[in-house]
C-alpha cells in the first residue's frame, strides 16, 4: 500500500486530511483540541489502548526538565496512572 505524503506538523496533518489525501490515526482526546467541520474523528475499538508519550532531548536535560519529569510521575502515581520515565535516554 502506498504511503501519503510526509508531514512535519499536526496542522499538516489535518489539511492533507481535509483534502482527501489520506487518514491518520491518532489520540480520542484530539477531537477535544482539533475539532473542525471538515475532519470527523472515527473511534475504532479493535485496536489496543493508546499510550501517551512525553518526548524530550536526549542530552542537555536541565535541572528543570528533571524536577518536571518527576513532577509527572509523581502525578501519575497518585492518580492510579503508569507511568515510566528514562533519565538515561
Amino acid at each position: 500500500m502506498p504511503r501519503g505524503p510526509a508531514t512535519l506538523a499536526w496542522q499538516e496533518v489535518l489539511s492533507l486530511v481535509t483534502a482527501g489525501k489520506g487518514v491518520c490515526p491518532t489520540s480520542t482526546r484530539a477531537a477535544d483540541y482539533y475539532s473542525r467541520p471538515d475532519v470527523v474523528f472515527v473511534p475504532f475499538h479493535d485496536a489496543p489502548p493508546f499510550d501517551y508519550a512525553l518526548l524530550r532531548p536526549a542530552t542537555g536535560q536541565t535541572p528543570k526538565v528533571h524536577a518536571f519529569l518527576q513532577t509527572l510521575l509523581t502525578v501519575a502515581d497518585e492518580g492510579g496512572g503508569h507511568a515510566a520515565i528514562s533519565f538515561d535516554c
